[in-house]
């Protein structure tokens, strides 16, 4: 259970000095002690490489910004002796791949994702946290945010906020599976908020979608499993707010210098059933790559709204997406997937029951949704238009900034 009363600034929880011990000025903070630099007591402060790294990558804060989380700073080194020092209590295994273990764990009095990834020769830490040095940097109220990181034996845990209850293949199957269940048909109270939600999500996700390209910054991997959703069960809640969403999962994403610099033809690891044409090619690739992914993901929202009792379109479009051959992504079915879009009835769709201008909105999307599968990437709307023609579906609070600590009161 959480309530709204219980937000408070990130510095209540993880205050940046320390703790416990006297409040030390910046001068004397040993975090502020360079490489080779003496201290007040004429002994070197040794520097390890990791940290060396990190402060070279920009991911280590200034200590009156950092969260320290650990009492020991936001990024902790611990000896395999200190195991029982980490100041994080295990609760339950959210997910797992053949590299990371994702577990909730509580912080103090703030649930946490904790993503411990075993490191190896083929993954080493100094890869796995680059998905730190593009989280530091993005600060948006739909963005999953970085709370520290700590390295013991080979493994890197990456701590992130918040914990959600779904990703968002498992938030559409399940309402999908409420229409099956009589005792929560099509009209009821549940499936209708999860609909208005997913509405909600067209907007939501394009305006984070925006902001991290304006960023310069490319996801590479757009899809359901790497967009998270929790239920944020505030008093204030109505319909339009029962559910929240987050883009995370940014271990392949590439930050630029600029905009033109993110065209680019090196070799890159990508999801197949959400990749853009030209991904898959190994071509040329910009930010319309992440458009194309954004389509797919917006094709499987609509299905899901569409959806009823007799009308399963989730399946139907899934059914759509597989050829002759027995492929089944998108880019390999992009006729067949953009006809699926045009001819399904749709008329459910644009009876929203919120406003005339969502009304618009609703119309103007599922014109732009088949133009974001286009194979040509400059045909494909970009991050701006789509935000453009969304912003009557966002939430109230897309550009508010981040999203502030709640505490766990269960």
């Amino acid at each position: 259970m959480r309530s709204q009363a219980s937000f408070v600034s990130a510095r209540a929880f993880f205050p940046p000095q320390p703790l416990p011990g006297p409040r030390v000025s910046r001068q004397q903070n040993p975090h502020f002690i360079k490489e080779g630099q003496k201290s007040n007591d004429s002994n070197p402060m040794p520097v390890s490489e990791w940290m060396a790294h990190l402060r070279q990558k920009g991911i280590l804060l200034d200590p009156m910004e950092a969260l320290d989380w650990s009492g020991k700073g936001q990024h902790v080194e611990y000896e395999p002796s200190e195991e029982n020092q980490i100041p994080l209590k295990v609760e339950r295994t959210i997910g797992h791949s053949a590299t990371a273990l994702v577990e909730s764990v509580m912080c103090r009095r703030i649930r946490l994702a904790q993503k411990r990834i075993r490191c190896n020769r083929r993954l080493t830490p100094y890869d796995a946290v680059v998905e730190v040095q593009h989280l530091q940097r993005l600060k948006h109220f739909h963005l999953i945010r970085v709370v520290g990181t700590y390295i013991i034996r080979r493994d890197l845990a990456i701590l992130l906020y918040p914990v959600t209850e779904w990703n968002l293949e498992e938030f559409m199957d399940d309402t999908i599976d409420q229409l099956a269940d009589v005792k929560d048909f099509s009209g009821s109270y549940e499936h209708r908020t999860r609909v208005l939600s997913l509405r909600t999500f067209f907007g939501c996700l394009c305006n984070s979608l925006q902001y991290i390209h304006r960023m310069n910054i490319k996801h590479m991997d757009i899809k359901p499993k790497n967009i998270l959703v929790r239920k944020t069960d505030t008093p204030l809640s109505d319909r339009l707010d029962r559910f929240k969403v987050y883009i995370a999962d940014f271990g392949i994403a590439r930050s630029y210098s600029s905009a033109a610099d993110a065209e680019t033809d090196s070799p890159v690891s990508f999801t197949r059933a959400y990749a853009a044409p030209e991904v898959c090619l190994q071509e040329y690739r910009s930010f319309n790559a992440d458009m194309f992914s954004l389509g797919c993901v917006f094709a499987e929202m609509l299905a899901t709204i569409l959806s009823t009792v007799p009308s399963n379109r989730r399946t139907e479009l899934q059914r759509t997406r597989r050829n002759e051959y027995g492929e089944t992504s998108f880019h390999a079915n992009i006729s067949a997937v953009r006809r699926w879009i045009g001819e399904v009835d749709k008329s459910d769709f644009f009876e929203d029951p919120r406003y005339v201008q969502t009304r618009k909105a609703n119309l103007g999307l599922v014109e732009k949704i088949p133009y974001l599968l286009d194979p040509i990437p400059a045909l494909r709307p970009n991050a701006e238009d789509m935000a453009a023609c969304t912003e009557p579906l966002q939430c109230l609070k897309c550009n508010t900034g981040p999203e502030q600590f709640e505490s766990a009161t269960t």
